[in-house]
C-alpha cells in the first residue's frame, strides 16, 4: 500500500506497481506498508469408499468475511461459500479427487488458491472360485472368496449363517454380503455351488 496515494496494489504474479518521488520532499515516516495475509491451515479427511461424497476439507479461517469456493481440477465449482467468519469451516461430501480451494474477500494478497487431493480406497471387488459337491445331497461344495480394494479386515455374511470367507456346503445358490473396514459393502447374489453326479449302481 502507497500511503501517499492510498494506492493498494495485490500482489499477484506479475503484479507492479509504478511510483514518483520529489528528491526535495521531506522524508517523515514510511511511504510503503506491506500487508501480509494470515496463513489458512487445513486438513483434508479422505474419502471412506470408492465413488462415494465422504471425504471432507476442513479451514482455519482467521478473519472474515471470506467468500470460499471448492472447485475441480478445471476449475469448475463444486461447493461454494459466502461471507464465511473467523473459526472452522467445513466442506463435507467431497469424492475422492483433486480439487482447488480458491479464497476471496479480506486478504491482503487477492485470490488465494491451494491445491488438494482427496483420495479414495480401491473399489471394492471379489474373487470367486467354486468346487461342485461330490453328490447331489452331499456338503461338500465349495465356494472361496478372495477380496480385493477396499480397506481389510473384511467381514463375511453368507445366505447359510457362515461369517468366513469360505463355505463348504450342498449345492445350490448362495448370496453374500462383505463389508470391509470401512463400513463399504458388497453384495455378491446367486453364486451356485454346482453337483457332481455320484456314484452310479448297476445290477447284473
Amino acid at each position: 500500500e502507497d500511503l501517499l496515494t492510498g494506492t493498494v496494489t495485490p500482489l499477484t504474479d506479475g503484479a507492479s506497481y509504478s511510483f514518483t518521488m520529489d528528491a526535495t520532499t521531506e522524508i517523515v515516516g514510511e511511504r510503503f506498508i506491506l500487508h501480509a495475509t494470515t496463513p489458512m491451515p487445513f486438513t483434508v479427511t479422505d474419502a471412506l469408499c470408492a465413488g462415494s461424497a465422504s471425504g471432507m476439507v476442513a479451514l482455519e479461517v482467521p478473519e472474515g468475511p471470506l467468500d470460499i469456493t471448492l472447485a475441480d481440477a478445471f476449475g469448475n465449482a463444486v461447493q461454494t461459500a459466502n461471507d464465511v467468519q473467523a473459526g472452522t469451516f467445513t466442506f463435507d461430501g467431497v469424492a475422492g479427487g483433486n480439487y482447488i480451494i480458491l479464497v476471496d474477500g479480506n486478504t491482503a494478497c487477492g485470490q488465494i488458491t491451494a491445491d488438494i487431493t482427496i483420495l479414495e480406497p480401491f473399489v471394492l471387488e471379489a474373487a470367486v472360485e467354486g468346487l461342485m459337491a461330490s453328490c447331489p445331497n452331499t456338503a461338500d461344495g465349495v465356494l472361496n472368496v478372495e477380496m480385493l480394494g477396499g480397506e481389510a479386515p473384511y467381514t463375511f455374511n453368507w445366505s447359510n449363517g457362515s461369517s468366513e470367507a469360505a463355505i463348504m456346503d450342498l449345492p445350490g445358490n448362495y448370496d453374500l454380503l462383505v463389508t470391509d473396514a470401512n463400513g463399504c459393502t458388497l453384495a455378491l447374489e446367486g453364486m451356485e455351488i454346482l453337483s457332481g453326479d455320484g456314484p452310479i449302481a448297476g445290477f447284473e
